[in-house]
């Protein structure tokens, strides 16, 4: 565990130049990218209807594949290649990432490299083993739940069972509560997709991360695939979408939780007797006195058992972080003379840019197109092509060994003409109109240079 702290420099000197490069849209200064997603695997033990990949049989067939995972070699040699300089690492954006064959031994492999874990986890397989290699490495946990209550989450999230599910995210939840003074926690959040079916949900949502001690939701629109949903989208059901997302604020408000939730309709007054019913929907209706019938949420718990495990689980963390892990003086080696290379390119670029830069800053208020996915993070599939985001329409940019390595692909010319033409007036059409695509200070992008902020979104 000791060499994950070795790369933090190279880290570091990494975000400068991805900052740099943005800053003075220059393709010539080449970095790495900051956040490396790796599709380990499609499959996944639920079935949520709404989902792309396995909301219907015929989708299940095709990607419960286990051999449409990553192959593990190529897998190791990117992950060597690019986590050390890199801030954050996701396992798989199509499946559930804790089916990752190997997953335990690869989280170990992963570990020393320093990259903090960024997971989006359906919460159904966690464990005290598996949690006492997860929370170490893992910088941010996503628990996706679609709902708070028996009904609505055993629905929207067909395979989960209320009662276990929750058990297991308090455990999660316990366990970081107990760790030891000075260890870096993850932060976690539930996420939730918004639909007809679940609107009702969305208060009750934050009601359920304040019993499990969560303090951050985060919700987005669905995003419909099977026409037997076609009603689940929120423009069907503008009034009463804004009349839950009101109620939703102020019980965030009330019980201190962050809340991230779609945008009100504007010009729609609330209306929370037009619920949704019938139709192309999950839930077509429940009873009318279904909320008044739900049991406390805290009920889906034992806390005497989670005490118990919660405790074992710190004691395996705290067990496997005291072994020395001495990686060889070889890779503290490699390490050393990696980050000099990065060192003499931050300070080429400065130099050779230091009016212009004093120039932005007396200007730092001034707003400049930025988007994170072009120069932060890179998705990497299971055969090694590599795309710059997850929209639909994204262009492949490369495939790891045909076309180099991460790093060529990287710095090459096919992500250097979309990005060019990112700052275009005639962008690449799957950014055209993308909700990534925004305006940010300038301010943002040279306290990255300067040392004003650490790892993390711009």
């Amino acid at each position: 565990m000791a060499m994950a702290g070795r790369w933090d420099r190279l880290k570091e000197l990494n975000r400068k130049l991805s900052a740099l490069g943005a800053l003075l849209e220059d393709e010539t200064i080449s970095s790495m990218p900051e956040w490396v997603q790796f599709q380990t695997t499609y499959v996944c033990n639920l079935e949520c209807p709404h989902c792309s990949t396995h909301g219907t049989e015929e989708r299940r067939r095709e990607y419960n594949y286990e051999r449409k995972g990553m192959d593990r070699e190529l897998l190791s040699d990117v992950a060597a290649k690019s986590l050390p300089a890199a801030d954050e690492v996701t396992l798989s954006v199509s499946g559930e990432p804790l089916a990752t064959p190997g997953l335990e031994k690869l989280l170990d492999e992963f570990e020393p490299y320093g990259a903090k874990l960024n997971l989006v986890t359906n919460g159904t397989t966690l464990s005290p083993q598996r949690l006492s290699y997860l929370i170490p490495i893992a910088g941010h946990i996503k628990v996706s739940l679609d709902g708070a209550t028996p009904t609505v989450l055993e629905t929207t999230r067909k395979g989960a069972r209320w009662t276990s599910v929750l058990q297991k995210v308090r455990l999660l939840m316990r366990t970081i509560e107990l760790l030891p003074a000075g260890f870096e926690r993850p932060r976690v959040q539930i996420s939730a997709v918004a639909m007809a079916s679940n609107l009702r949900e969305l208060p009750w949502l934050i009601r359920l991360a304040k019993v499990l001690g969560i303090k951050t939701v985060g919700v987005a629109p669905i995003i419909v695939h099977f026409d037997h949903l076609a009603d689940e989208v929120l423009d069907k059901h503008q009034a009463f979408y804004n009349a839950c997302r009101e109620e939703a604020v102020e019980v965030a408000r009330v019980l201190n939780v962050h809340l991230f939730l779609p945008p009100a309709f504007s010009d729609v007054q609330p209306d929370p007797t037009a619920v949704p019913r019938g139709g192309k929907l999950m839930i077509p209706d429940l009873p009318d006195d279904y909320y008044e019938t739900v049991p406390p949420l805290d009920s889906a718990f034992d806390a005497e058992e989670i005490e118990e495990q919660a405790r074992r689980t710190v004691q395996m963390i705290t067990a496997r972080l005291s072994k020395d892990d001495s990686r060889g003086a070889q890779a503290i080696d490699h390490a050393a003379a990696v980050e000099a290379l990065a060192e003499a390119k931050v300070e080429s670029v400065l130099a050779s840019n230091s009016e212009r830069l004093a120039r932005m800053d007396e200007e730092s208020g001034e707003e400049v197109k930025y988007c994170a996915f072009l120069h932060r993070r890179a998705y990497v599939s299971e055969t090694g092509v590599v795309t710059p985001c997850c929209t639909l329409g994204r262009p492949t940019l490369g495939k790891i060994g045909e076309d180099g390595d991460l790093a060529q692909i990287w710095n090459g010319g096919d992500y250097t003409e979309f990005r060019r033409r990112f700052y275009s007036d005639d962008p690449v059409d799957c950014c055209k109109g993308c909700w990534y695509a925004r305006y940010i200070p300038r301010r943002r992008l040279l306290d990255r240079v300067f040392g004003v902020t650490a790892a993390g979104e711009v």
